[in-house]
């Protein structure tokens, strides 16, 4: 029992961390999109929200130069613009390993994540947090681009991470896997 308890377990990681690195990278398009992110509607026109002059085009369908962030179908957001020393890409491919670690580390209350949603002013930074987990931060050149405020983008951002996460949290619903021991 604990043997196949364990195996469901890798499978599912392996499945959240396999979606969310392939779009991340900008490799997932077409149909390798709807497989990245298995029985998860894509999000598209219609979802009742505005997308960002970068969000125009579909998930997984971005310009190399700019790396997304997806989660069940959901572009959370789009990196257009380097850091010094992280091109968009490794910037994405970051912001989706920090996600990956909070739903690894809080599998069992998925549906609280959420309302864990924050936008903190830290050190003179806007930044979007899953409860104390940093997610992203949102630098003026973003803002400059959406010709937006920080602020104003960072909340746009941790809105769409919310319904990211609520649509998460409904697709594996389910029984918790209890921890293994040893």
């Amino acid at each position: 029992m604990a043997t196949a308890q364990w195996v469901r377990r890798r499978r599912w990681f392996r499945r959240v961390a396999l979606g969310l690195c392939l779009a991340s990278s900008g490799v997932v398009t077409g149909a390798a999109a709807a497989w990245s992110a298995p029985a998860l509607p894509a999000a598209g026109p219609g979802s009742g929200e505005a997308e960002a002059p970068e969000a125009a085009s579909p998930a997984g369908q971005a310009s190399p130069n700019v790396g997304e962030v997806v989660l069940a179908g959901i572009v959370i957001l789009r990196i257009s613009q380097p850091l010094p020393g992280l091109t968009p890409m490794a910037r994405a491919s970051l912001i989706s390993q920090r996600l990956l670690d909070i739903l690894a580390a809080r599998r069992a209350a998925l549906d609280q994540l959420p309302e864990e949603v924050r936008v903190r002013l830290v050190g003179g930074e806007v930044a979007i947090f899953v409860g104390s987990d940093l997610v992203a931060t949102v630098d003026q050149a973003h803002a400059d681009y959406h010709r937006s405020t920080r602020l104003a983008l960072a909340g746009v951002w941790a809105d769409r991470l919310r319904q990211a996460l609520r649509e998460f949290a409904r697709l594996h619903a389910g029984p918790a896997v209890p921890e293994l021991e040893g």
